[in-house]
């Protein structure tokens, strides 16, 4: 308790050529449902970088808000609540072209020692 929830998220670039001007954006939360996009919920974009073919890199999304009380830890458990860890990757190819990479895991206390993350059922996206 007191502490944020933590993350990390593995990205690889599966192309033949460089992902430029790379700018990720992610965010952890917990609520009963998955809710619309929407970028509130987003951390704030990062600096720009390049991602070269076949070359990974780990992202650490943070929760906004600390966990607090046994109340919230006990929600996640039981799963009344899950904890969604989602973000984007946004990127330019080497013509220009601008593409973007949306991402939503979801867990709960109840599945965690099986699965501790699956893929959302919607809001996973490349484009």
């Amino acid at each position: 308790m007191g502490e944020p929830i933590r993350a990390a998220v593995r990205i690889e670039n599966s192309g033949a050529t460089p992902a430029l001007n790379l700018v990720p954006r992610d965010g952890v939360f917990t609520r009963p449902t998955l809710p619309a996009y929407d970028d509130e919920i987003m951390g704030e974009p990062t600096s720009r970088s390049v991602l070269g073919p076949g070359v990974a890199m780990t992202l650490f999304p943070v929760s906004n808000a600390v966990v607090s009380s046994e109340k919230q830890i006990q929600a996640v458990v039981i799963g009344a609540n899950r904890i969604f860890v989602r973000g984007e990757v946004a990127y330019e190819d080497i013509f220009g072209e601008k593409h973007s990479t949306r991402f939503c895991f979801s867990t709960t206390g109840e599945n965690y020692d099986k699965a501790p993350l699956s893929a959302c059922a919607e809001q996973n996206q490349v484009n």
